[in-house]
């Protein structure tokens, strides 16, 4: 797991306990052999493109483990953008309960998007500016 130090820790102690199972490593030295799943918490991000080059750079070192990115709820990216990222899955601001259904899903194979909807943050549009025709007849009517 690549998380900063606390979350991280508070990530790995949820994790086993809802799976005792499960071995969670916090560091790559720590990791024997080749991992079965690499989850990587994005804390910030500088662009997109900074992000598809450390996933790409995640996916060769740890071949062929699934990559699991876990996005915050503030991150302001395109959904498109986020879709077009090659890591296998895509959790924003996912509970315990989805991170445990999101890592099974991944280990059997199968890839992972649960993304928050839109809440409409964006800029509104720029009004479209008048013709002349146009602004004689709004001016003439007002």
């Amino acid at each position: 797991m690549l998380a900063p130090e606390l979350l991280g820790e508070s990530l790995a102690l949820q994790l086993t306990t809802g799976r005792p199972d499960l071995e969670v490593s916090l560091r790559p030295e720590q990791v024997q052999g080749a991992p079965q799943l690499v989850i990587w918490s994005v804390d910030s991000l500088l662009s997109v493109r900074a992000l598809q080059r450390e996933v790409l750079q995640l996916q060769e070192r740890w071949l062929p483990a699934p990559l699991l990115l876990l996005l915050p709820e503030s991150l302001v990216v395109e959904r498109d953008q986020l879709l077009a990222l090659s890591a296998e899955g895509l959790l924003q601001n996912g509970d315990g309960a989805q991170l445990l259904e999101a890592i099974e899903t991944l280990l059997k194979g199968g890839r992972v998007v649960k993304l928050q909807a839109p809440t409409g943050r964006s800029a509104p549009r720029p009004t479209p500016t008048m013709g002349m025709g146009q602004w004689l007849l709004a001016s003439g009517l007002q």
